[in-house]
C-alpha cells in the first residue's frame, strides 16, 4: 500500500461564462416588452447599431394583432388568471360565452359594468342563465370578483364568514341602515336590532377588516402594457403560428459609421472597433437565435397539447419541461428561460407558456398519466354531484379515483380541493345548513 503526496492531472470541462454568453442567457427569459427595452438600450450604448431604415414594415394580415390584447400587466394577469380558472368548470358552450362576456365586462375595481338584466338584454341570454354564471365568477379567485357594488362585495364577504349573531347583524345593517351607520347613528341601530355597545365595537371592527374591492392588494404593481409573444390560428386541425417580434426594434449594423471611424489608424481606435462590432454581432445573432428558440418551443407545445388547442374540452396532457427539450434537443434549463416570461394568444385567450407545462399523476396498472388539471376537474366534479346532506369526505374521493384507476393519497385530494377554493365536507356540509335555515 503506498502512501504519500502523487500529483495528477484530470481533465474538466467547465463552461467559462462571458459576458457574450450571459448575454445571450438573459435575453432568452425576457418578456416582448423587456426585450424591447434592452435592445433600446444596446442602441444608445453601441453606436455601431441603428434602426433599420424600414421601421415600418410592410403591413400583412398575420401581423395584425387586435388592440384588445394590449392590456395592462395587471389587468392582463388577473385576466389570465380568472381565464385558467375557468377551464376547471364544467360548463356548457352557451355557460362559457356568457362568463367571458362578464370578465371582459368588468371595471379595473374588479365589479361588473352592467347589471345581469343588461347583460341578458345584450346576450340575448336569460336573465337567470346571467346570474347563474355571476355566482360562477364570483366564486372564482380573488373571491367576490363580479360583484354588483361595493354593498355587493361586503354582503359577499360577510356570507363567506362563520355566521355568528355580529355577522348576521352586520349583514342586516349593510342591507338596510348603510346610511344611518356611516352618519354614525349607532342609537338607532342599537334600538331596531337590539345589539349593546360591544356589539356594536364589533360590527365596526368587522366592517373595517373587509377589503373595499375585489382586487384590493393586486393593484399595487406599476402599470405596464404587454403584448402576446407569438400569436397561434386554427384552420380546422391545422395551425399557423406568428411571432410578434414585428413590435421589436428592428436592427442591424452600421456599416458606414465603422467604415468612416476606420480612417483612424490608432490601435485604441481599432480595438474599440472590434469589440463594439463583436457586441452588435453578437446580439443580433442572439436576438435571431432566441427568435428560433421561441418558435421552436411554441411548435412543440401546441403538437403537444393539440387536444386543448382543437377541442372543447379544455384537457392538457401532462408535460414537463424536460419532454420539450428532448423533443427539440435542446437543454431543460433553455426550455425553462424561454418559457418564463413569455405568453401566448390563443383561439381560447392568452395564456403563459408555463400554464401548458402539467403535472402527471400515474394510472393504476398502465404507464400512461392524467394531467393534474383534469384530476382537479374530476374532484370539482364529484363534489358538484354529492349529496348535499351528505357530502363527500375528502377519503371517500379518494375511493371514488382509485375506481377509476387513478393513483392518488387523501392528503393529495385535500390539497387539490384547497387549491380549488373548496371546503372540507364539514363546512360545506354546514353552509348548506346554514343556508336552507
Amino acid at each position: 500500500m503506498q502512501t504519500g503526496i502523487s500529483l495528477e492531472q484530470v481533465q474538466v470541462s467547465k463552461v467559462h461564462m462571458t459576458p457574450a454568453l450571459s448575454q445571450a442567457i438573459n435575453l432568452l427569459q425576457l418578456s416582448s416588452d423587456e426585450l424591447k427595452e434592452y435592445v433600446n438600450e444596446r442602441i444608445y450604448e453601441n453606436p455601431f447599431l441603428k434602426f433599420k431604415d424600414d421601421q415600418a414594415p410592410a403591413y400583412s394580415k398575420k401581423d395584425y394583432i387586435s388592440p384588445f390584447e394590449f392590456i395592462e400587466a395587471k389587468e392582463n394577469k388577473l385576466k389570465n388568471d380568472l381565464m385558467e380558472q375557468t377551464l376547471l368548470l364544467n360548463l356548457t358552450a352557451p355557460q362559457r360565452r356568457i362568463l367571458h362576456f362578464l370578465m371582459a365586462s368588468l371595471e379595473p375595481t374588479g365589479f361588473l359594468a352592467m347589471d345581469a338584466a343588461e347583460a341578458a338584454e345584450i346576450l340575448g341570454a336569460g336573465k337567470w342563465e346571467v346570474e347563474e354564471m355571476i355566482e360562477k365568477l364570483k366564486n372564482l379567485e380573488p373571491g367576490g370578483i363580479g360583484c354588483q357594488d361595493l354593498m355587493d362585495y361586503i354582503l359577499f364577504q360577510l356570507n363567506a364568514k362563520k355566521q355568528t349573531r355580529v355577522v348576521a347583524y352586520t349583514k342586516e345593517i349593510v342591507k338596510n341602515n348603510l346610511m344611518e351607520w356611516a352618519a354614525q347613528n349607532y342609537r338607532l341601530i342599537m334600538d331596531k336590532y337590539g345589539v349593546n355597545s360591544e356589539e356594536i365595537e364589533e360590527i365596526s371592527q368587522l366592517l373595517l377588516s373587509l377589503k373595499k374591492s375585489p382586487v384590493d392588494g393586486l393593484a399595487d404593481e406599476t402599470t405596464a402594457f404587454q403584448a402576446p409573444d407569438v400569436k397561434v390560428e386554427f384552420i380546422g386541425n391545422q395551425h399557423i403560428l406568428h411571432i410578434n417580434d414585428h413590435l421589436l426594434p428592428q436592427i442591424q449594423i452600421d456599416s458606414a459609421y465603422i467604415q468612416e471611424l476606420s480612417k483612424e489608424e490608432t490601435d485604441s481606435i481599432k480595438s474599440y472597433i472590434r469589440e463594439k462590432r463583436s457586441e452588435a454581432e453578437f446580439l443580433i445573432k442572439s436576438l435571431e437565435k432566441r427568435k428560433i428558440t421561441l418558435s421552436t418551443v411554441a411548435e412543440a407545445i401546441i403538437e403537444y397539447q393539440k387536444e386543448f388547442f382543437i377541442s372543447p374540452a379544455n384537457s392538457l396532457k401532462p408535460l414537463r419541461l424536460k419532454d420539450i427539450a428532448q423533443k427539440i434537443k435542446v437543454h431543460e434549463s433553455t426550455v425553462s428561460r424561454i418559457t418564463r416570461n413569455t405568453c401566448m394568444q390563443t383561439p381560447k385567450g392568452l395564456f403563459s407558456f408555463k400554464f401548458f407545462f402539467q403535472q402527471g399523476m400515474a394510472l393504476n396498472g398502465s404507464d400512461e398519466t392524467e394531467s393534474i388539471l383534469k384530476v382537479k376537474q374530476r374532484i370539482k366534479a364529484i363534489i358538484e354531484m354529492e349529496n348535499r346532506q351528505h357530502p363527500f369526505s375528502d377519503e371517500k374521493i379518494k375511493e371514488l379515483l382509485v375506481r377509476e384507476g387513478l393513483q392518488i393519497s387523501r392528503r393529495t385530494i385535500a390539497k387539490y380541493r384547497t387549491e380549488l377554493g373548496i371546503c372540507d365536507s364539514v363546512k360545506r356540509r354546514t353552509a348548506r345548513e346554514i343556508l336552507h335555515s
